[in-house]
This record gives structure tokens, C-alpha cells and sequence, in this order.
């Protein structure tokens, strides 16, 4: 994943007000966010490094990246991609944000796709291709990997993630004031 594939496209926001918050439009404001949380990855090397930053921010904070990490992994690699690339509690926070962000139909979705996850990394040639990581091993994973029909099922539900996070981002703007 590359850093400037969101921190690039807008402002680098440096700090979040209640006032720079409530002045964003609804296309702006998630957008901003993870702008900001790209600032605070700066010297973050990799996806573990990003997680353990994010882990000491606001629940706020936590589930917008986590959701939002989770939509960009699936819309570019699929499930497989995101399990992948994973942390250690990476799945277990992101079930936890989309909840807490009331995503309903991604929490289904999502929670069959771990559990599927969980039957593939009983396969030794899986956990194997896994613990390479490599593009070999991410290439070889996804083509012996079940999870494409979750994959399918959670891009058709289009937008309604981003509507949930804007609405949790709305009514809780106090979770992403900082600097």
C-alpha cells in the first residue's frame, strides 16, 4: 500500500479541530481523517508499525482506520489481501470498528470471512505461503484462497460503509480532535 494513495489526493492535515471538522462536507471529512493519520504514520515502515500507532488514539480514530483499511484492502487484493498483510488483532479491531460503527452487513460479511480464513490457515501449504511474505507467497495465497466470494458480497454493498462512517464521524466529532 502506498502512503500517498490517500495523503496525496488532499491536504495534509497536521491537526483536527471541532471547527475544521464541522466545516468539511460529508465527501471531505473521512478523507481528512485518514489524512491525518497518514501524517501520524511518517516514520511508521509498515502495516504492524501503523497498527501499533493507531492503537494508542481514540476508539474514533481506531475504527475509521481499521474500516477504512479493511475497504481498501478488499477493493484492491480482496480479503486475502487483508489477511495477508495483517497484524496480529488487525481482524479482531476491525470487527470491533465495524460494529461500533453499527456497519451491520459488513459485520456478517466480515465475520464469515474469518471464520473461512481461519479454515484455510489450517491448510500447511497456506500458513506456509503466509508466513512467507512475499508477493510469491500473497500471489500463490490468494490463488488457493476461498474468500473471493466474500470479497464479491462486500463490494456490492457499494457505499454503505462510507455512510456509517461518516454518520459514526458526525455524531462522535469529539473522537477526532488532535494534533
Amino acid at each position: 500500500m502506498e502512503d500517498n494513495d490517500v495523503a496525496g489526493k488532499t491536504n495534509a492535515y497536521e491537526e483536527l479541530s471541532l471547527e475544521i471538522l464541522v466545516n468539511l462536507t460529508d465527501e471531505e471529512l473521512e478523507e481528512a481523517i485518514i489524512s491525518y493519520l497518514f501524517t501520524k504514520f511518517r516514520e511508521a515502515r509498515n502495516d504492524k508499525m501503523r497498527f501499533e500507532i493507531i492503537s494508542r488514539m481514540s476508539l474514533g480514530f481506531q475504527a475509521i482506520w481499521s474500516t477504512w483499511y479493511l475497504w481498501w484492502s478488499v477493493a484492491h487484493g480482496g480479503f486475502n489481501e487483508f489477511f495477508y498483510n495483517g497484524t496480529d488483532g488487525l481482524a479482531s479491531k476491525t470487527l470491533e470498528s465495524l460494529k461500533l460503527i453499527d456497519a451491520r452487513d459488513y459485520v456478517e460479511i466480515f465475520e464469515q470471512a474469518i471464520d473461512a480464513h481461519q479454515k484455510e490457515m489450517q491448510n500447511p501449504k497456506m500458513k506456509e505461503l503466509y508466513s512467507e511474505q512475499t508477493l510469491h507467497g500473497y500471489s500463490e495465497s490468494f490463488k488457493m484462497s476461498s474468500l473471493k466470494e466474500y470479497d464479491e458480497r462486500f463490494m456490492k454493498l457499494g457505499l454503505l460503509l462510507r455512510e456509517q462512517k461518516i454518520k459514526y464521524i458526525r455524531f462522535n466529532l469529539q473522537l477526532f480532535i488532535g494534533n
